[in-house]
């Protein structure tokens, strides 16, 4: 018997794979509408089809992206290895919304039923993977009084477990930067979170604008946090 689990663990090992975005044919350096609808689809379909032992790899340079991504097939052992950055489109008219033109905006990025799942990034703390939500576009008391809270947030996984996030850059997120809703097994660390409307140090009441852009929102069991900051 236990020749045989051997045996499966190896087979499941030798079958899994190391899959670039850029070798699967997402286009860099370009932020027109075209290409994020393009890249947004290819990661939905890319993440969605990755099995137990995956790593799928974002290089080292910025992929603009449209958000909607949603990932529902429950992955488990999966590394998801952000060394660039995924830069989420400003394109409000053409962000993807639930049930059609009248729903609310979907996530940036949204998972649900992942297992045994790393986010990480190769570089060290000043080089960290970016996922950049572009906020400024969704900001503001005016449009708020326009739209209320139809933002989407920038990364939600939903009833997950055993998730490890690590060396990853989250900045100016639309609404909600971060949120894990009823995990069983979270640690974070090495994590960074910037929210701003300009580059400088300091936060004035300009900033003020970009509100509701939440850090770490986080529900669940046996949640751990490392030696993060932002």
């Amino acid at each position: 018997m236990l020749e045989v689990v051997v045996l499966v663990a190896l087979i499941a090992c030798a079958a899994a794979e190391v899959l670039d975005f850029s070798k699967l044919g997402a286009i860099a350096g370009l932020s027109d509408l075209k290409t994020q609808q393009h890249n947004g689809a290819l990661l939905n379909k890319t993440l969605n089809a990755l099995k137990t032992g995956d790593t799928f790899v974002v290089p080292n340079v910025t992929f603009s992206v449209m958000g909607g991504i949603l990932v529902t097939t429950h992955l488990k052992g999966v590394t998801f290895q952000l060394d660039g950055t995924l830069s989420y489109s400003s394109d409000r008219e053409h962000w993807p919304r639930e049930g059609g033109k009248d729903g609310h905006v979907l996530e940036c990025m949204n998972f649900e039923y992942i297992e045994d799942f790393t986010f990480t990034s190769s570089g060290g703390q000043d080089n960290r993977g970016t996922f950049d939500g572009n906020g400024q576009v969704w900001w503001g008391a005016v449009k708020y009084l326009l739209h209320g809270e139809d933002r989407p947030r920038l990364l939600r996984f939903q009833k997950s477990k055993n998730v490890l996030f690590e060396k990853i850059r989250l900045i100016d997120s639309p609404f909600w930067t971060f949120w894990a809703q009823n995990c069983d097994g979270l640690e974070v660390r090495h994590a960074e979170i910037d929210v701003r409307w300009d580059q400088k140090d300091e936060h004035s009441y300009v900033d003020l604008q970009a509100f509701n852009t939440d850090g770490f929102d986080v529900t669940g069991q046996y949640v751990t946090k490392g030696n993060d900051r932002g």
